[in-house]
């Protein structure tokens, strides 16, 4: 199995899955990005992988399954789309590219959010990013928190987000937590990567649990760095988390 992305509107990431038979697309908000490919690498779409419901993440579905005959769709309920697909939970287990695949729910960015543990690849969409985390525009902090703690004990190695926040996610790592030398270094990494027109992604579980504070919120040097910046102490890891969130949103 390889693993592709495409490139979609300003920083969104399409992850295709493919080998030489089979192509599965992940989030294809943008259906010409997922076409140019196919017809590059002479395959046809076998399947989509959905995530949650935000356009930038369905809104080439339809349009893939007017041209692709058969295809096989897996997302949430209650997605904006005309085409119809098979709804899907945690706990759920698929087959992809003969890879077993475990979908895990993941609210808190929306409240119908999963993702799915291809073999030993994640792919999150908008919960977890490198050096950060989704937005909470529909879940809570606890929930969010809660579904980064079920994301860490997958039996992943490899994570896919959908967005190249990295180095705006780096930049704010390194403000709440400035004497952590990973994230200097990769920070270093990441722009370089950048400056060569390289994704910065996938990253690794490895490195996400040594440069994101929303993965951290047990660590006490980090919960004092926050508490210096902050009116209030919090104490415990959710109450960190929401002020980690919160403090992010006004970076």
């Amino acid at each position: 199995m390889q693993i592709q992305p495409l490139k979609a509107f300003t920083d969104n990431y399409i992850w295709v899955l493919f080998n030489d038979e089979q192509c599965w697309a992940v989030d294809p908000g943008d259906a010409n990005a997922v076409r140019s490919f196919l017809d590059e690498s002479s395959l046809s779409l076998t399947g989509i992988l959905i995530t949650h419901h935000h356009h930038d993440h369905t809104g080439g579905v339809d349009d893939l399954a007017s041209q692709y005959e058969d295809i096989t769709i897996y997302g949430p309920a209650g997605l904006p789309i005309h085409t119809q697909y098979t709804v899907v939970s945690g706990d759920q287990e698929l087959s992809i590219l003969g890879t077993t695949t475990n979908v895990i729910n993941t609210p808190g960015h929306t409240l119908d959010h999963i993702a799915y543990a291809v073999g030993e690849h994640l792919f999150c969409g908008d919960t977890l990013f490198s050096a950060g985390c989704g937005r909470l525009f529909e879940g809570t902090a606890e929930m969010m928190h809660a579904s980064l703690n079920k994301l860490t004990k997958t039996n992943t190695k490899w994570i896919y987000p959908t967005h190249e926040y990295t180095l705006a996610n780096l930049a704010f790592a390194a403000h709440v937590d400035p004497d952590n030398l990973e994230i200097r270094a990769h920070i270093k990494e990441a722009s370089a990567k950048q400056q060569r027109n390289e994704p910065t992604l996938p990253t690794t579980w490895e490195l996400e649990l040594s440069i994101n504070p929303f993965l951290r919120c047990n660590d006490t040097k980090l919960r004092q760095q926050v508490n210096s910046l902050i009116p209030d102490n919090v104490s415990n890891p959710v109450e960190l988390f929401a002020q980690i969130r919160t403090l992010k949103d006004r970076f």
